[in-house]
């Protein structure tokens, strides 16, 4: 009875270890690993076979489908030698083979490993612009281009919050082609910067990552080549696995852009009446009344989400006094 109960109590354990691997928001996901690594090490010091351990968080790293970085491909190489290198120690010692070496070899690739991950966590996250900061003009404006997330009113919040007039541009369910063809609009605009929140509709309309792509890239080359500061929203197309591999990601680091992290728009669903936590709070701590759309709370989480991305790019002067 009491092998049973153990039994079941290590069943769930890594059943809701696995669960909330799955869920961890993409920025988060060299952490995750790192947790897994961590109870890898742990194994290996003890003399326990963690092949197992090891395989799985690279299982689950590779389903949620990070954006193909080159650390990310050369650590996830490391990792599946890693896993290899212990199934051949867990088949010897089963075996009643000497492992002695192997051992030892396991050892050092769990350092290397852990190396590994924190330069993978620094890379992977460096996604704020490496350029000088800017010139803030208080007299030209920041755009807001947007489907219904931005339509939903975060950039009147803002305006409220800088020192630069905001201009809206938000459009329910908009694409990104109806964003490229809103280009000479903005430019004509004279806008400093553009916060630019789009590719959802794309994805939930059928079109493939290369369509959003395109038109994410002739909008930022566009805006880059008039002299625009572009803010880049991370858009979430998927809870567990992201079928765009991380586009906003690759964009913000090939384009130099600052990004903003899609935590703040899947905060909308958690601290919604959707589903759990929001479920188990009272509505006044909601960011959202239908699960997805920001409510007055959630405007003004967004809103201070895009103010401080300014600021990283601008400096404090973006602050309204």
């Amino acid at each position: 009875m009491t092998s049973l109960v153990r039994f079941t109590a290590k069943a769930v354990l890594w059943t809701l270890a696995v669960f909330f691997s799955l869920m961890t928001f993409p920025s988060s996901a060299p952490w995750m690993l790192l947790i897994w690594l961590i109870i890898h090490g742990l194994a290996i010091v003890r003399s326990k076979n963690s092949f197992g351990v090891l395989l799985i968080g690279l299982l689950v790293f590779c389903v949620k489908r990070p954006p193909l970085f080159l650390e990310t491909i050369i650590f996830v190489c490391l990792m599946v030698c890693a896993v290899a290198i212990g199934f051949v120690i867990w088949r010897r010692s089963k075996a009643n083979l000497e492992v002695n070496r192997l051992t030892r070899v396991s050892k050092l690739m769990a350092v290397f490993l852990f190396v590994g991950i924190v330069a993978l966590i620094w890379r992977y996250n460096t996604y704020t612009t490496a350029s000088e900061p800017g010139t803030w003009n208080t007299t030209k404006p920041v755009v807001c281009l947007g489907d219904s997330l931005t339509a939903y009113g975060y950039p009147k919040v803002l305006s409220q919050k800088i020192s630069a007039p905001v201009l809206d541009f938000g459009e329910n369910g908009i694409r990104t082609d109806r964003g490229v063809k809103r280009i000479e609009e903005i430019i004509q605009a004279n806008p400093q910067a553009v916060v630019l929140e789009l590719g959802g509709h794309d994805y939930n309309q059928g079109y493939p990552r290369r369509h959003a792509k395109q038109n994410l890239i002739q909008m930022i080359e566009a805006f880059q080549q008039a002299g625009i500061v572009v803010i880049l929203v991370e858009i979430p197309r998927g809870f567990i696995s992201d079928p765009f591999d991380g586009l906003e990601r690759q964009l913000a680091r090939k384009y130099d852009l600052q990004l903003v992290g899609d935590g703040i728009i899947r905060s909308f669903v958690l601290m919604s009446p959707v589903i759990p936590p929001g479920q188990w709070v009272s509505k006044d701590r909601h960011y959202s009344k239908d699960g997805l759309h920001p409510n007055e709370r959630g405007n003004e989480r967004f809103a201070s989400t895009i103010a401080q991305a300014l600021e990283q790019v601008f400096g404090p002067e973006v602050r309204k006094q």
